[in-house]
């Protein structure tokens, strides 16, 4: 996985994210959303297996994605951006038939989300943009409206209301 690293790392667009750069400046062309929403899988990936509750990524989940090395079909990961500056916020939940996994990870301005397993329409909000399956023409990412954080806490559940999530 350090080749993963080391190609979203010399993209050098993740950083300018995380460190607040103008969404609007910046282009994401296909082989981007694909390094970009394979490393945020992966990230998403250790940080659930680094909580005190249960993971929400399966076995056959992480096997998945470690052999395929792309986030897989029925995986959807989103962008946004947010003002502030926390540090790091990491949000996990799977429904209760266990067929949805939803995690959203906040790193100082970036908001990343992967929905695994989702097949409804939209996820509801204008500040986020989808960069997985990719999108040609290159997305635009992200979009310049910014999370409130009343709008990031119900992104992190989306498309899961409260009694649908079992953590």
């Amino acid at each position: 996985m350090s080749d993963l690293e080391a190609a979203v790392k010399s993209d050098g667009q993740l950083l300018g994210l995380i460190r607040g750069a103008r969404p609007e400046s910046i282009q994401l062309n296909p082989v981007s959303q694909i390094n970009l929403a394979s490393w945020i899988v992966k990230t998403c990936q250790v940080f659930d297996r680094m909580g005190a509750l249960p993971p929400v990524f399966t076995v056959v989940d992480r096997a998945n994605f470690e052999r395929e090395r792309v986030p897989s079909a029925s995986t959807r990961v989103m962008l946004g951006t947010m003002h502030g500056d926390r540090l790091l916020r990491f949000y996990a939940a799977r429904s209760t038939d266990q067929l949805v996994v939803v995690t959203t990870l906040q790193i100082r301005h970036l908001i990343m989300q992967t929905l695994v397993g989702y097949e409804g329409g939209a996820t509801g909000t204008a500040s986020a943009v989808q960069i997985w399956p990719i999108q040609v023409p290159a997305a635009m990412a992200p979009p310049v409206e910014f999370f409130t954080e009343d709008e990031l806490n119900e992104f992190a559940g989306h498309p899961l209301t409260s009694t649908e999530r079992d953590q």
